[in-house]
C-alpha cells in the first residue's frame, strides 16, 4: 500500500486478522491504528505474541512436572490440568526465575520445558479438544468458519490521488 492509504489498509489487515470492520466509514485522512498505544510509541507487540505462546509451554511444563497431566493418559488431559499446590512444579518455576535477566531466554525455556525452542505445540494441544468440537459442530451446523471477503470501498474512503 501506499502511505495515503494506510489507514484503509490498516481496516483490511483488522479484518484479515481479526475479523473486524469498523463502527463507521473511515478515510484515508483517519489515524485509526494511532489509537493502539503500542503504534503511537513506537512499542514492539510481537512480545506480547510471544508471551501468550509461551505462557502455554511453561504451563505444560508445570503440569508434566505435576504429574497432574499425561499425554498418554486421556484421564489426564492437559486442558484439566491444576497443578495448584504441586511442590515440583513450583520447584521447576523456582529454578526458571533464579536465572533473572542474567542468562538469554533460551537458558530459561530449557530449564522450564527441557527444550530451548518456542513451540505451539502446548497451545495447540490445550485447545485440541475445542477445536475438534467446533469443527463437528460446524460441520453439523453448515457454519463456514471465518469472515469472508472485506468490500474495502464500503469501510473506507480510500485517497483521490492514488
Amino acid at each position: 500500500t501506499n502511505k495515503e492509504n494506510m489507514n484503509c489498509h490498516w481496516w483490511k489487515l483488522r479484518h484479515e486478522i481479526q475479523g473486524l470492520k469498523p463502527p463507521s466509514k473511515r478515510s484515508y485522512l483517519d489515524f485509526d491504528a494511532g489509537a493502539k498505544y503500542h503504534v503511537a510509541n513506537d512499542v514492539g507487540y510481537v512480545r506480547y505474541f510471544t508471551a501468550f505462546i509461551y505462557e502455554f509451554q511453561f504451563y505444560r511444563a508445570m503440569c508434566l512436572a505435576s504429574g497432574k497431566y499425561d499425554p498418554e493418559d486421556p484421564t489426564k488431559p492437559l486442558h484439566q490440568c491444576d497443578f495448584y499446590g504441586s511442590t515440583e512444579a513450583g520447584d521447576k518455576l523456582r529454578e526458571m526465575l533464579k536465572l533473572g535477566s542474567s542468562r538469554p531466554w533460551k537458558e530459561a525455556m530449557q530449564i522450564m520445558t527441557g527444550q530451548p525452542e518456542m513451540s505451539t505445540g502446548a497451545i495447540r494441544e490445550y485447545f485440541k479438544p475445542l477445536e475438534d468440537w467446533l469443527i463437528k459442530e460446524n460441520a453439523k451446523s453448515g457454519v463456514k468458519a471465518g469472515w469472508g471477503e472485506l468490500d474495502l470501498d464500503a469501510v473506507c474512503e480510500q485517497s483521490p490521488s492514488v
